[in-house]
Formats: C-alpha cells, structure tokens, sequence
C-alpha cells in the first residue's frame, strides 16, 4: 500500500462586505427553523443571502476538488 501526503494552500478573496454577508445570512437562518423559513416570506433577503452563502461555499468546494483532482493524484 502506497501513502500519500499533500499539502494544498491556496488563497480565496473575500471584501469584508461578502464576509458580512456571509456571516449574516447564516447566522440568521440558524436561528429560524428550516419550516418557518419556507413557510414566512419575511425570510425573503435571508434566503436570498443564504442562497448566495451556499452558491459561494459550492464555488469554493469545486474549486478544492479541482485543486485535489490536480496536485492530489497518484503520479507513479
């Protein structure tokens, strides 16, 4: 059996504006339970935040898969 150790750094850009967003949004929807979010449309902006929060979180584990798709394969 064959053992591999990878270290991966990489840097993301955040304006501490989308961080704030990012924040917000999940500490809001954290405190609402899943029901009364799909139930209330007082949540609207939550959910368009948390909405933007995953779209973000998503882009970020692509990009890691990639990054582990590229330096995180077997060269042997």
């Amino acid at each position: 059996m064959k053992s591999i150790k990878t270290e991966i750094k990489f840097t993301i850009e955040l304006t501490d504006q989308e961080i704030q967003d990012i924040c917000s949004a999940l500490c809001r929807v954290s405190e609402q339970d899943e029901a009364s979010l799909a139930a209330d449309d007082l949540f609207k902006d939550e959910k368009k935040e948390l909405k933007r929060s995953i779209n973000a979180m998503n882009g970020l584990y692509s990009a890691f898969m990639n990054l582990l798709g590229t330096y995180g394969e077997d060269n042997s």
